[in-house]
């Protein structure tokens, strides 16, 4: 669905667009493997100054990969914000607000992209019990797995002292 800057210069009122995403992969992005079952609200109205503004009310499931075992993870998330709507780019030092840069017609979904993709969580744990990887010579260990060995390991500068044998004198 196209949004055309034509329908929102001449709005009175709001204009409400709907849309429904029912799964939208992502080869190339890190973090994010899908989006699925997302409904999405898009409002577009003018503010008292006379600014168009966009409000994007959306919900969904993100699927993510596990951090530990690459294993994909269900976050769901709900996301409610406004911004407002501009057609040239803004220097960062004009304005403090958050401007949104729409294209003479732009997509709903690469507007809503524009909305979801900076919630997406860097680093997603599944619950439950994770068998962490291992291989030859490697493995995958846990905080508390990691200090025990730290402790259990000898200090080599204190090898040549236990094989140093001290005579004791004799009183």
């Amino acid at each position: 669905m196209k949004i055309e800057r034509q329908d929102l210069t001449a709005l009175e009122g709001q204009k409400d667009y709907t849309y429904r995403i029912e799964k939208l992969g992502f080869g190339q992005y890190p973090y994010l493997r899908a989006l699925q079952d997302i409904d999405a609200l898009v409002s577009f109205s003018y503010d008292a100054l006379d600014r168009l503004q966009v409000r994007v009310r959306c919900g969904g499931l993100m699927i993510c990969p596990c951090a530990v075992t690459l294993e994909d993870v269900e976050v769901p998330f709900q996301i409610d914000e406004e911004a407002l709507v501009t057609y040239v780019e803004k220097n960062d030092s004009e304005d403090e607000e958050t401007y949104c840069l729409m294209e003479e017609s732009e997509d709903i979904e690469d507007l809503l992209l524009s909305f979801i993709l900076p919630e997406v969580p860097i680093k997603v744990v599944k619950k439950g019990e994770i068998e962490y990887p291992s291989g030859d010579g490697w493995k995958v260990m846990t905080e508390a797995e990691f200090e025990e060995s730290r402790r259990q390991r000898r200090d080599p500068r204190w090898d040549a002292l236990r094989d140093l044998q001290i005579d004791k004198e004799e009183q």
